[in-house]
Parts: C-alpha cells; sequence; structure tokens
C-alpha cells in the first residue's frame, strides 16, 4: 500500500495507516523517500528489495502500537507499493475506476513476482485492505476481489492480513461462493460493478450488503 508519492504520509502523529506502519517496521525501506521523488504512474509500482524487519507492532490507526524489536536474524523481505485510486462511494465501482484498480494492482503484483520467483515457484503475497484505509472510501469486500483479480493474472497466491475487528464470515462466504460458480474474470467484473452497487451508496460501505451481490 501507498500513495501516488512513496511515503508522503505523515510519519508523526495521529496518521497511521498501512504505509506508515510498514516503513516503520521495515525502516530501511524509508531510503525510497529519497530515490522515488515523483508520483507513480498509472502503470507503475515501487519494489524494495532485501529489507530486514526491525520492529514488531500491532493494531492500526489509533491503535498501532509498537510491542518489541525483532530479535535474531530473519530472511529479508521484498515490498511492493502501489497507489490505491480514492473515488469515495458508489463512484469506486464503475468501469472506469474498476479497470485503473486491476491494472494499478497487476503492475504490483507482477513487479513483486518478478523480483521473488527467479525459478518459477509459487509466490505468496501477504496484503490486507488496499485502499481501505487513508481516504476512508473503500468497500472491504470490492478491494478484497480486485487484489484476487490481478493476483490470478499475475500468477501469484495472496494470503490477506485483515483487522480484528471485521467479521470474517463475509469474506469467507464471498469466497466460498466463487470458489463454488468459477466465474470467469469478465462475469466477476460485471458482478463488482453493477448497475445497483453503482447506484446506491449503501453498498460502498456496507459489507453484508455488498457480500450478497456475489
Amino acid at each position: 500500500f501507498s500513495s501516488a508519492l512513496f511515503g508522503s504520509g505523515r510519519l508523526m502523529g495521529l496518521s497511521a495507516t498501512q504505509q506508515e506502519q510498514v516503513l516503520l517496521c521495515f525502516t530501511e525501506a524509508l531510503v525510497g523517500l529519497v530515490v522515488c521523488t515523483t508520483p507513480l504512474a498509472a502503470d507503475e509500482a515501487v519494489v524494495v528489495k532485501g529489507v530486514r524487519r526491525f520492529a514488531i507492532a500491532s493494531g492500526t490507526a489509533h491503535h498501532f502500537a509498537f510491542h518489541a524489536p525483532v530479535r535474531g536474524r530473519l530472511r529479508p523481505a521484498v515490498l511492493v507499493a502501489v497507489d490505491a485510486g480514492a473515488p469515495p462511494g458508489p463512484q469506486q465501482f464503475e468501469g472506469e475506476h474498476l479497470r485503473r484498480e486491476l491494472f494499478k494492482a497487476l503492475a504490483g503484483f507482477q513487479a513483486w513476482r518478478g523480483a521473488v520467483c527467479s525459478d518459477g515457484a509459487q509466490a505468496v503475497l501477504a496484503t490486507g485492505l488496499w485502499g481501505c484505509g487513508g481516504f476512508s472510501g473503500g468497500q472491504p469486500i470490492f478491494r478484497m476481489l480486485l487484489q484476487l483479480l490481478a493476483a490470478a493474472a499475475a500468477g501469484i497466491h495472496l494470503r490477506f492480513c485483515l483487522p480484528a475487528d471485521i467479521e470474517l464470515k463475509w469474506f469467507a462466504g464471498v469466497l466460498c461462493e466463487i470458489n463454488s460458480r468459477q466465474p470467469t474474470a469478465q462475469q466477476l467484473c460485471e458482478i463488482m460493478s453493477s448497475e445497483r452497487p453503482c447506484r446506491n451508496p449503501r453498498f460502498a460501505s456496507d459489507v453484508p450488503a455488498y457480500a450478497s451481490l456475489v
């Protein structure tokens, strides 16, 4: 997760977006603030290789808290930064925005896979609710499906890390339904951007309501 300008969020005060949390735990990645000085284009992502984790933390936003320094030697990580578009409300479901987010996520996932998998091995990327934090406009189920479509096209697996206060049953139910129906990418995109969510503001934030569409 990232702003269009890598690391442009505040690293102090009351802000604790996912981008800032990662940079504070993998402090070597802060060098990217010096290197990446122009906003990302629609087909660009930032990949940071070989960074080590120095801090263990938990929580999000105002509940974000430092627990302890990392002890021992951990395997260096490969981070990928992609910026989410910021159309709030029903606009996020429109075809233009859907395509933008799909291509942006695909750019990031392909770049990450190229940095991690040199021998054709299966890659697993840890992710979360991309686009649901900084501007608080993302529908969580919609954002999960966006990433699943991009990951399938990029040939990687995802491990979703969800906040503790989210009801997992809605996400699990949607995934079970998709696994049962086996829709094509085009069919799933048509469901995600159908007329109902585009016309009803409720679907932008109501997880159970949007989950019922799939």
